[in-house]
């Protein structure tokens, strides 16, 4: 098999999510704190906060999920995408591209949208360097049009 000439990385993502984490603790702390001072003995509102808790941490597990395991890997004419959480094992042909938006041009991570010919579409969720990404498949994509 050959080697990728570039994996997709989402170090960027990873590192942000790991700065705001504290913060996003300590506002869901300051809410608990409030919710046993105005409402101590209503079980609801403890209920409530447990679920709540639950699920933000469900969400938390759920991105770096995605970010440690989705596997985008750009070769000469196709694009590999592998994510095992959702069984996805996908090879995408340039040939099937047929456009590519970037969601926030010039930010230090974003979403790649790829528009494929029979009307498909594919994200990539916080892509680092999603502009250069973005014009290395086009470059792909026109040298393997040239090429066949």
């Amino acid at each position: 098999m050959t080697k990728p000439i570039y994996i997709i990385s989402r170090q960027r993502h990873i590192d942000h999510f790991f700065k705001v984490i504290p913060i996003i603790f300590v506002i869901y702390c300051a809410q608990c704190f409030l919710f046993k001072v105005l409402f101590p003995t209503d079980l609801s509102i403890q209920m409530w906060i447990f679920i709540l808790g639950s699920t933000l941490l469900t969400m938390m597990g759920l991105f770096l999920n995605y970010d440690l395991h989705h596997k985008v890997k750009i070769f000469e004419n196709h694009l590999s995408v592998k994510y095992p959480l959702l069984f996805v094992n996908q090879v995408i042909k340039l040939s099937d591209i047929k456009d590519i938006e970037v969601a926030q041009p010039g930010a230090p991570f974003s979403n790649v949208l790829l528009r494929l010919h029979n009307g498909k579409k594919l994200t990539f969720y916080f892509v680092d360097e999603a502009e250069n990404v973005a014009k290395l498949i086009i470059g792909k994509q026109i040298s393997y049009s040239q090429a066949a």
